[in-house]
C-alpha cells in the first residue's frame, strides 16, 4: 500500500502506523478488547485508501 505514496509520504504514513500500533499493542494488555482486534487495521487501510485516491485525484 506505501508504494501508491511519494517517496517523501512513505517514511512518515510507516512510522505513524508503527506508533499506531506499538501504542495498540499496549493499550491491548491493559482494555482487552477481541471484539475490536481487527478494526484499527481496517480503519487505518480504509483511511490510507482514500488518502492515496485523493493524492490521484490531485485534491
Amino acid at each position: 500500500m506505501l508504494r501508491r505514496f511519494l517517496p517523501w509520504l512513505r517514511e512518515s504514513l510507516f512510522f505513524l502506523v508503527l506508533h499506531l500500533f506499538s501504542g495498540w499493542a499496549i493499550v491491548r494488555k491493559v482494555h482487552a478488547r477481541p471484539d475490536l482486534d481487527t478494526s484499527p487495521l481496517e480503519l487505518v487501510e480504509d483511511m490510507l485508501r482514500t488518502y492515496a485516491e485523493s493524492l490521484s485525484n490531485g485534491q
